[in-house]
């Protein structure tokens, strides 16, 4: 499953998503509110763009409320510097949902980890890849 799948509008709805009740002005919003309340644990793939998270997933999450609460992330970021400013900036957003953020992460770089578009196989980050996978599942316990 991919985030443009859903195609979700940038956020203008007068109800805050945290008061919706699960209820969302928009249909796309709702699709996406049930896919993601069927879930315990996630695992962000995220860019980082300009030291920071991307605005278009930033605004699928912001569209969404209490269905982030009490759940588990872990976290995979890539970029010039391995994502890792966009993952500390997701520890922090995530953190208002209660959500347990495992502390393993993955990071990759646009230029060493990649080729052709497609992340290079390697021991080190399969490892940690398991690591985090791990540290989610066993938080999701």
């Amino acid at each position: 499953m991919s985030l443009k799948d859903f195609d979700l509008p940038v956020f203008s709805s007068a109800t805050l998503p945290a008061m919706a009740d699960k209820s969302y002005d928009s249909e796309q919003v709702q699709a996406w509110s049930r896919v993601i309340d069927d879930l315990d644990g996630y695992i962000f793939v995220t860019p980082e763009y300009n030291h920071g998270v991307p605005g278009g997933f930033k605004n699928a999450v912001d569209s969404l409320g209490s269905e982030w609460n009490g759940t588990v992330l872990g976290l995979v970021g890539y970029g010039s510097v391995g994502g890792v400013r966009a993952v500390e900036q997701w520890r922090l957003i995530m953190a208002n949902f209660s959500q347990t953020v495992v502390r393993a992460a993955v990071d990759l770089s646009i230029f060493t980890d990649f080729a052709d578009g497609a992340v290079i196989d390697s021991d080190p980050k399969v490892t940690a890849l398991n690591g985090v996978l791990d540290e989610v599942i066993a938080a999701g316990a």
